[in-house]
């Protein structure tokens, strides 16, 4: 509730053709009213969150190449642990992605950077949610009399149709072409990993 009550007093308060990725959409809401000091302290919270989200992607991503590795899907080396028993090579790797995101986001500009990782996403949980359901209508047509799941054709028609769209949204053009790269990479990587892991 208190997300959606957010969301419905900065929408009340900033007109749509004000709205960017340059600056957090509270920070414009508090100068709009004329309150600079407030507009600072919610930099600063906004700030703190970020770096304690950082924090916990930097601990979730180190811990998943770390379990995928165990798994014999990621490179061996990444399940080693130091004296400390923390997966060190995972969190080495996972720094290292971080500061390559960071040289691509001064790079390229924050804006670009984040509507590519953006893209990614979006890709990505369209892509995983169709998998799911292209399995769902495969294994209904097999084992279940070859009577059509509708829900999951409806399903499955209006998240290709979603992600159709991107290619013809600005912002969002990079959605498709972003994740089909990126789909590329991790599949070369898993190759990799499983000729690693048979030798």
């Amino acid at each position: 509730m208190l997300y959606v009550g957010s969301i419905i007093i900065i929408v009340s308060m900033i007109p749509p053709n004000m709205a960017g990725l340059s600056e957090s959409p509270f920070v414009l809401a508090f100068r709009e009213v004329g309150i600079p000091a407030a507009a600072s302290i919610i930099n600063f919270v906004i700030l703190t969150a970020a770096i304690s989200g950082a924090n916990t992607n930097l601990y979730l991503t180190s811990r998943m190449l770390f379990s995928l590795a165990r798994g014999g899907m990621a490179p061996k080396k990444l399940e080693a642990l130091n004296k400390f028993k923390a997966p060190f090579n995972a969190l080495l790797a996972s720094m290292i992605g971080v500061a390559a995101a960071t040289v691509l986001a001064y790079g390229f500009g924050s804006s670009s950077s984040y509507l590519i990782a953006f893209g990614i996403a979006t890709f990505g949980g369209i892509f995983t949610w169709a998998s799911i359901l292209a399995s769902h209508i495969a294994y209904s047509l097999k084992f279940n009399k070859g009577r059509l799941p509708l829900l999951s054709f409806i399903g499955e028609a209006l998240l290709l149709s979603a992600l159709a769209t991107t290619a013809i949204t600005p912002g969002l053009e990079v959605t498709i072409p972003s994740g089909i790269a990126t789909i590329f990479v991790l599949s070369l990587l898993y190759k990799h990993s499983k000729n690693s892991s048979h030798r």
